[in-house]
């Protein structure tokens, strides 16, 4: 939270995209151990940690996206 905050009036963020950051943010951690297991599930030879971390993080977010968004991503 205050990362995004720092974050989000540090770049100027437009209310509706620091908003939609939060819900990002706020989905992927309350379903972190899940889209983990997916992520090394899909992955075996490759664990988690051994990833880059924005490159796991991009991913997170789109697994959150494709899967439990309730709205769903276009």
């Amino acid at each position: 939270g205050d990362v995004l905050e720092r974050r989000s009036a540090e770049d100027s963020l437009a209310p509706d995209a620091a908003e939609y950051a939060e819900v990002l943010i706020t989905g992927v951690l309350e379903h972190l151990p899940a889209i983990d297991a997916l992520m090394q599930k899909a992955a075996p030879a490759w664990p988690c940690e051994q990833m880059a971390r924005i490159d796991r993080n991009i991913i997170r977010i789109a697994i959150w996206e494709a899967l439990f968004r309730q709205e769903r991503v276009p």
